[in-house]
């Protein structure tokens, strides 16, 4: 008679893969909220050049128009559940993988937030089959130059696709320590799950995404954004979590809402490009 096999189950579970934190959050002009639904950012016009003095002698009263620009708030809601008998029964800690995928789930959504509301940027670049070349990326930089939009150490941030940046560590300029300050190669892939990496090319951010529009398509759209380009609401109470278990149909429960909001306050300082990531 055949002895059967002893067959051995792992009780800690392995987490898909996805993106489990937001990597985009904190790379724009953020707003606290303490309650209501909407914040409104204000944002000043232009000066403009001096003038001369009027002919008797007064100085002319300049105009100016500063632009109010209303962010509104959105709930998202996520729900797992897990019978007493499913937990029971189950190989690893069900409670527990609830928890890790519904904070997933939250992260993620942060960032749609924001990527969503840069789809509406109205100004572009490149297009479909458009080569991903050092060309492209200095005309970018060029545009938003001569848009004078500023480029301090934590103005600009990219925002690319994983072809992307494979094509980009066929440049010279973006892989040697003569160009850029840290080594993309030396440093490693993209960390979705734990500590946020942000590379550097041409003095602007880059973080790597792999939810862009068209990601792996010859319509990939990729982002240029300053800062102060992009307004952000953040409730104090921006994420409620609950988890628990219910005594009367016996069953375990996670749940989180998320409130957030994401609207473009300078049209002038973004830059949305398409190209092929093929």
């Amino acid at each position: 008679m055949a002895v059967p096999e002893m067959i051995k189950y792992r009780r800690e579970f392995v987490g898909a893969f996805n993106v489990g934190v937001s990597l985009l959050n904190d790379r724009f002009t953020t707003e606290s909220m303490d309650m209501g639904r909407s914040v409104v950012f204000d944002v000043t016009a232009v000066g403009g050049r001096m003038q001369n003095r009027s002919i008797d002698g007064r100085i002319p009263r300049t105009s100016v128009s500063d632009t109010q620009v209303t962010c509104t708030l959105n709930e998202t809601v996520k729900k797992f559940e897990v019978t007493d008998f499913e937990a029971f029964t189950s190989q690893s800690d069900e409670r527990a993988k609830m928890n890790y995928r519904i904070m997933e789930s939250v992260n993620q959504e942060l960032d749609y937030t924001i990527l969503n509301e840069l789809a509406n940027a109205s100004t572009t670049a490149g297009g479909s089959g458009a080569a991903i070349t050092l060309a492209l990326f200095t005309a970018v930089m060029a545009e938003l130059g001569v848009a004078s939009v500023p480029n301090g150490p934590t103005d600009l941030t990219w925002i690319v696709s994983p072809y992307f940046e494979a094509k980009l560590l066929n440049l010279t300029a973006y892989t040697s320590a003569d160009f850029v300050p840290t080594k993309p190669l030396e440093a490693g892939g993209n960390n979705y799950s734990g500590q946020r990496k942000i590379r550097n090319f041409l003095g602007c951010g880059m973080i790597v995404h792999p939810n862009l529009p068209g990601a792996g398509t010859s319509t990939c759209t990729t982002y240029l954004v300053h800062r102060k380009a992009l307004g952000v609401a953040a409730p104090t109470s921006q994420i409620k979590y609950s988890a628990g278990y219910d005594d009367q149909d016996h069953y375990h429960y996670c749940s989180a809402t998320l409130k957030s909001a994401a609207k473009i306050l300078q049209n002038s300082g973004i830059r949305k490009f398409v190209h092929t990531d093929v």
